[in-house]
């Protein structure tokens, strides 16, 4: 999968790993799957990304390229682990990433390269907000995620923008105790333009932290907040809720 060339090493931050709470979140299993992304991400030939050549791969290839020869059921659903929890990120395409090798990789390129006895620095490649994402603030309309992702790095949006989300932030439980992505759960909110429906939101989950389901075994089935959001959640009758209809097992 690699390309020739390319430094033979990655980087690996072991105290980061240790106290990240959303890594830490997830299972030993999930944690040891990702660690086998991570490397084929770092033998990509675009390097952070799980891709084979230039090409994204299906929930299927994925599988077996990480799976290691275990269950697919069991591989999909530490997969779903990691993606709740948002350790990786996906392209609009659905390719997965690790940002943190991607901005790794990009921080690379701006080293020095002497040229001719000069000294060039090359800027990172990050995506800017297109022309017609310029309205203000929470007016908005993004067309991809990492676009949001490259305007709140480039503080051209901030937390402070969206209160409903903020509201939303501070009463949303924690999942086994460990408090969830909230940078995931920021873009997901702004990509879906959900400030205008903040009270609809903040009311249900009001009422569903205080359910059984959310409340038993150290809050083990509260949803991550991305999955809360993208799935709609808050459309959902209380007394209708069960671990499972969220695709958690009981």
């Amino acid at each position: 999968m690699g390309a020739k060339g390319k430094r033979p090493a990655m980087l690996f931050y072991p105290r980061d790993w240790l106290v990240d709470p959303n890594l830490n979140s997830c299972s030993l299993c999930a944690q040891g799957l990702w660690v086998r992304m991570l490397c084929y991400m770092w033998e990509s030939e675009k390097r952070g990304y799980l891709m084979v050549g230039n090409k994204a791969l299906h929930i299927e290839q994925i599988v077996r390229l990480v799976g290691a020869g275990n269950p697919e059921s069991e591989v999909l659903y530490w997969l779903s682990e990691l993606k709740d929890a948002g350790v990786y990120s996906e392209t609009d395409e659905g390719v997965m990433y690790s940002r943190r090798m991607v901005d790794d990789e990009g921080d690379t390129k701006t080293s020095k390269v002497k040229n001719k006895g000069t000294v060039t620095i090359k800027t990172p490649s990050r995506t800017r907000a297109r022309p017609e994402d310029e309205d203000e603030h929470t007016n908005k309309k993004y067309r991809t995620k990492r676009s949001i992702e490259d305007a709140l790095h480039a503080e051209r949006i901030s937390y402070d923008h969206y209160p409903s989300f903020k509201n939303f932030w501070e009463i949303y439980p924690p999942r086994n105790g460990v408090r969830q992505n909230k940078k995931e759960a920021f873009i997901t909110w702004v990509f879906q333009a959900l400030e205008e429906k903040g009270k609809i939101i903040i009311d249900s989950v009001v009422k569903l932290k205080d359910t059984e389901s959310w409340t038993k075994e150290n809050g083990r089935f509260v949803p991550m907040a991305t999955t809360f959001l993208n799935g709609d959640r808050w459309e959902d009758e209380v007394e209708d809720f069960t671990p499972s209809a969220w695709g958690l097992n009981a």
